[in-house]
């Protein structure tokens, strides 16, 4: 069996998660309760637009924020970059978290690695783990910061203990390439199972690839088939690529070309444009073209569509947060 290749670490750095949630959005999220609140009764989050920035502008920091994401979602950077800056020099911490995504990916403002690694370390410093994450991808990549590896595992480390996925996921992905701790691939394993089992697309496929490969575990071929269609499922591209081959192969699951071909179809539309990704699902939509009537591609292609479309409408499409690098 050809060996699967696991996602590696960004060599240029994506963050994970730079676009506002829909919960966060449409929901905001409980306000911080100031020290003379009573804990019991927090305040009621304001529920308009125009009563969120009365607050914001009365130095409200956690106003400030929603103020930032709403300003993100009307696809205006620079309000959310000022609203944002607002509320994080308040002390508001998840203002700081998003504050240097904008930074880090120059949305608003010109990148600024130094600036982003500033505000991603004080907020994993007050416990945010989604920042800890973060932080610890600039440490790996030594961006704004000095690379330093050891110091990348114990801030993934400490955002995977707190519960984020994320975290979870590189922590098991340094674990598997003995990248600032020890080559270890039953914690890896680990890792990736519960980054997976809690929804994280990228570690389902890496998971998938681990169980195919006999890493950390005994080879099972059916397992890793079926992290796959998980992973694909959950819009990973590399396990739509890595589904599809195990269909074509009847690896793990039974021989379908059609199934594979719809699944290779979806890879090489979402894949970003000029990654091995897109090209191997490319050769692969190729190969399988070949291997049935007209009218499947056909029906693939137009199955793909409808399944953008119908993600579109819900959640963010996901690529790995490695970018589907190798």
């Amino acid at each position: 069996m050809a060996p699967h290749t696991l996602v590696a670490a960004p060599l240029a750095l994506v963050l994970v998660g730079s676009a506002p949630s829909a919960q966060e959005t449409a929901t905001p999220a409980t306000p911080v309760i100031p020290a003379s609140s009573s804990p019991s009764t927090p305040p009621a989050a304001p529920t308009s637009r125009a009563e969120n920035e009365r607050l914001a502008k009365g130095g409200d920091r956690v106003a400030m924020r929603r103020m930032g994401l709403l300003a993100e979602v009307e696809r205006d950077p620079e309000a959310a970059m000022r609203w944002y800056t607002s509320a994080a020099d308040l002390g508001d911490v998840p203002a700081m978290t998003r504050l240097g995504m904008m930074l880090a990916d120059g949305k608003g403002t010109p990148r600024d690695w130094t600036r982003a690694a500033t505000w991603f370390r004080k907020a994993a410093e007050a416990g945010d783990s989604e920042a800890m994450h973060h932080f610890a991808l600039l440490l790996a990549n030594g961006r704004g910061v000095e690379r330093d590896d050891v110091e990348a595992v114990r801030w993934y480390r400490r955002s995977a203990e707190a519960g984020n996925t994320d975290g979870m996921f590189y922590l098991a992905l340094m674990h598997a390439r003995g990248q600032g701790v020890a080559l270890d691939e039953r914690a890896a394993l680990d890792w990736y199972t519960r980054a997976a089992e809690r929804g994280h697309a990228a570690a389902m496929n890496n998971l998938g690839e681990m169980h195919a490969n006999g890493r950390g575990t005994a080879e099972d071929d059916a397992l890793a088939a079926t992290w796959y269609r998980r992973g694909a499922e959950g819009a990973n591209t590399e396990a739509m690529c890595n589904f599809a081959n195990a269909l074509a192969r009847g690896q793990g699951v039974a021989r379908d070309h059609a199934e594979a071909l719809f699944w290779s179809v979806l890879a090489e539309s979402l894949a970003p444009d000029g990654s091995p990704t897109r090209e191997g699902a490319r050769r692969l939509v190729s190969r399988l073209a070949s291997q049935v009537p007209p009218a499947t591609l056909e029906e693939s292609r137009r199955r793909a569509t409808a399944w953008i479309a119908a993600r579109a409408t819900a959640t963010p499409l996901e690529s790995s947060p490695a970018g589907n690098a190798k």
